[in-house]
């Protein structure tokens, strides 16, 4: 059954219907014909946008992706506070630092506004032969939402092999 725009919605949270969504529905934006990406969706593409900005040395960007008291902990090197955050992001930001990250492999555990999310990573950087491959190993994340939006309450990397 659709409704026309405008329409109640379903209880079932059917795609295209404003109303109530369960856990992997989309929902329309009462209103508008925005749809609302589900949870999960969101979190991908935070994950996503954090490679992304890293990549483009953009860490005054990617510091928002995180709360303020959030954490990046890289190896023994642990920030804390959006302000060490960003200095860490920034030391690290240099046009010859800077690569390619792929990501892969995630797996989420969502309950309610809290999720635990494990994802693979792949780190190469340019050089005269093509790319070189760097790193690899997984990203151990927390993400909290906060006033609807999905943040970054913690980030710990493991590399392959350490």
């Amino acid at each position: 059954m659709h409704a026309a725009p405008g329409g109640t919605g379903s209880e079932q949270g059917e795609p295209g219907l404003r109303g109530t969504t369960t856990a992997g529905h989309r929902q329309v934006r009462a209103g508008t014909l925005q749809v609302v990406p589900t949870d999960e969706e969101a979190i991908r593409n935070l994950i996503g946008l954090h490679s992304q900005l890293t990549d483009d040395g953009d860490y005054e960007r990617r510091v928002e992706l995180y709360t303020e008291d959030g954490v990046f902990a890289m190896g023994d090197a642990i920030s804390t506070g959006r302000e060490e955050i960003v200095a860490a992001f920034a030391a690290t930001s240099a046009p010859e630092r800077r690569g390619k990250h792929i990501t892969a492999n995630t797996v989420m555990d969502i309950d309610g506004d809290t999720a635990s999310v494990q994802t693979d990573f792949f780190f190469s950087l340019p050089s005269a032969d093509g790319l070189k491959p760097l790193a690899a190993g997984r990203y151990f994340d927390t993400f909290v939402k906060v006033g609807g939006r999905w943040l970054y309450r913690e980030r710990r990397i493991t590399f392959l092999g350490a």
